[in-house]
């Protein structure tokens, strides 16, 4: 848990870069292709990043690419479970990387030291269980209200010259060229 007292996972001084490994715990992960899903290859593989050199052991425990498949609270601490309790009780530092305040609060009663949330941790019914925590956060943000961003590429507007910029001369310009 991050709490000063059951903290088993130790909080890096600040100031410093941080290497991250990530562990991506998922079947449609952009990176590994779900190479990780199994809870012994997930911790097969945050060892030996953590071996080469990474400070933090990030879990992923749910894509979050445009056309990821969504996957549920329940599904990602089942995902999460059996890799971050093992992680932590073995003094590695652990961040879990959802947008799911209930994977969330999970994390920090299994020991997670970092959290990773690409909705900036949003659920003002979050903040007294961050704030009581000690565990250190990476505030991030997505373009989208809620889950991972919709598959979707924009149109361009066009006009008879070409496309057209939001800025003066900015597209118009290079099609003049």
């Amino acid at each position: 848990m991050c709490s000063p007292v059951t903290r088993s996972a130790p909080l890096l001084p600040a100031g410093s870069p941080r290497i991250v490994g990530i562990v991506n715990i998922t079947a449609d992960s952009f990176s590994d292709g779900g190479r990780c899903l199994d809870p012994a290859a997930a911790l097969a593989h945050a060892r030996r990043l953590r071996a080469e050199g990474a400070d933090v052991i990030e879990l992923g425990p749910a894509a979050s690419h445009p056309g990821s498949a969504p996957v549920s609270a329940a599904e990602e601490r089942r995902r999460l479970a059996p890799v971050l309790g093992r992680l932590a009780a073995d003094g590695i530092a652990v961040s879990a990387d959802s947008f799911l305040p209930e994977t969330l609060r999970f994390a920090v009663s299994a020991g997670a030291a970092w959290l990773n949330d690409i909705h900036g941790f949003g659920d003002p019914g979050l903040y007294p269980v961050l704030a009581a925590s000690r565990c250190r956060l990476v505030v991030m943000h997505a373009v989208q209200e809620d889950g991972p961003p919709p598959r979707w590429r924009p149109t361009p507007r066009r006009s008879g010259r070409g496309c057209t910029g939001s800025s003066p001369g900015g597209a118009e310009a290079l099609t003049d060229r």
